[in-house]
């Protein structure tokens, strides 16, 4: 259901309803949901040990109606959730060029600042704070006795590139020359064990330093 225009910050224009998907999915999906409890308690019955020819054709046969009722699951999960993911589709097409177009003027609007600051360089003087008269007087107004003081000048265009703050981003790297070793503790478990399967690929197992290695039965 469409919500009012009249939106606060960070509330939602459409409003969904989890627990009737929820139930439309489990009724359309009934079989497929059926078929993978049975698979459970199959498993639940399975010897731990296959210690005959004949339990191990029979793990294989049941490995592959076990493949075969999660690929049905995907399928499944992919077909009832098109409509969801053509709708987001709507959504980041009316939005995606308005924000590309704000996103790139914020940096070229970056790119001149730095710019600025760059070319003012460390010598450029950043301008001093204001003093405790000064701050009485933007608070409370012009003091009498300093009525007819001269006011202080404006900050130079130096003086304003000057206090721009500025901050060290990575622009790029060389890999024949990076330090990964440096990066080491940054690296996610994710990213090293992917690393470690291209490896493995490539290399053949028990060749890599600090991997330990374990063989699947494949079908």
């Amino acid at each position: 259901m469409a919500k009012s225009a009249n939106r606060g910050k960070g509330s939602n224009l459409f409003s969904l309803e989890h627990d009737a998907i929820r139930a439309i999915l489990a009724e359309a999906n009934a079989g497929l949901l059926a078929r993978a409890e049975s698979l459970a308690g199959a498993l639940d019955r399975m010897p731990a040990v296959l210690d005959s020819d004949e339990l191990v054709e029979r793990a294989r046969r049941f490995r592959a109606q076990a493949a075969a009722a999660a690929e049905e699951l995907r399928q499944a999960r992919l077909n009832d959730g098109r409509p969801f993911r053509d709708a987001d589709g709507v959504v980041k097409a009316f939005f995606i060029e308005a924000e590309a177009r704000m996103a790139g003027i914020e940096r070229e609007v970056r790119r001149r600042l730095t710019e600025a600051a760059l070319r003012a360089g460390p010598s450029a003087e950043p301008p001093r704070a204001p003093g405790p008269a000064a701050s009485a007087a933007g608070a409370c107004g012009t003091l009498p006795e300093e009525a007819d003081a001269p006011r202080a000048a404006a900050p130079s265009a130096a003086q304003a590139a000057a206090a721009i703050p500025l901050r060290w981003e990575v622009a790029g790297f060389d890999r024949a020359t990076l330090d990964v070793e440096a990066l080491r503790i940054f690296l996610t478990d994710a990213a090293l064990l992917a690393a470690c399967r291209k490896h493995l690929e490539e290399n053949g197992p028990h060749r890599l330093e600090g991997a330990t290695y374990r063989q699947v039965a494949i079908g």
